[in-house]
């Protein structure tokens, strides 16, 4: 007992010093601190159940959010989960870069599914949950084409189709003052950019990377990095 207080009182405190604990940083309370205002444009994109649409209700007092589901059977129940917010439009709709009529694979575990097909590598790591359940025709828009007015907060999670979304957005791009965004850095989808693309055209539209969030490495053994949030911030709207 007393080397375990002497652990407790002098070693530890010594060892977190020099070896502190990693931090655990969370985006939507990173992204509050940078938009403040109360009635924020937000624009969600893949919002499945919308645990993140209710996550910004409770954020912000009277923000407006459109939300982009392809799937007809959530954007329905979305629909219903939210009747009571006249300032939550539901668009039954996927995002991209072209206007057009386009196949989309709803996988077993439907947050998975996408515009892409899932690779090998996605299905070693999550299994069953990545394969094709069956495939829909949806409406792809471009965002430039919806929405016409500056956006404070933009969430993608897009299953490998974050960059189509983001060329979709045309000149808009330049009036988005903050970007949350999935990434990978191994290809879980077929033809998928990764983390370097979706940094590189950020990059060159005036984007700062602020943080990354949520690192994924799903095999312990094999130590590979493979996905994760990451918050970029409009250098027009957030100098350096």
């Amino acid at each position: 007992m007393r080397f375990k207080r002497l652990v407790k009182k002098m070693i530890l405190p010594v060892l977190l010093s020099r070896f502190p604990l990693e931090k655990k940083y969370n985006p939507y309370v990173d992204i509050c601190s940078k938009v403040t205002t109360e009635s924020p444009i937000i624009v969600e994109g893949g919002a499945n159940k919308g645990d993140i649409i209710a996550r910004f209700l409770i954020d912000y007092p009277t923000p407006i959010i459109h939300a982009f589901e392809p799937i007809p059977e959530l954007a329905k129940a979305l629909i219903d989960r939210f009747k009571e917010y006249s300032s939550v439009i539901i668009h039954e709709q996927a995002l991209g870069a072209q206007n057009q009529i386009t196949t989309f694979n709803v996988n077993n575990f439907d947050a998975t599914s996408s515009i892409l097909p899932s690779t090998s590598e996605s299905l070693r790591y999550h299994g069953h949950m990545v394969e094709r359940n069956h495939e829909i025709n949806v409406q792809m828009v471009r965002l430039d084409e919806e929405i016409d007015q500056e956006i404070d907060i933009m969430k993608l999670d897009l299953q490998g189709y974050e960059l189509e979304a983001l060329k979709g957005c045309g000149e808009l791009i330049y009036k988005i003052k903050t970007i949350i965004i999935e990434i990978e850095f191994v290809p879980l989808y077929e033809q998928q950019p990764l983390f370097g693309d979706i940094d590189l055209f950020l990059r060159e539209k005036g984007f700062n990377l602020l943080n990354l969030y949520d690192l994924s490495t799903p095999d312990p053994q094999e130590r590979q990095l493979v996905a994760g949030d990451a918050i970029y911030l409009n250098s027009h709207y957030f100098p350096e």
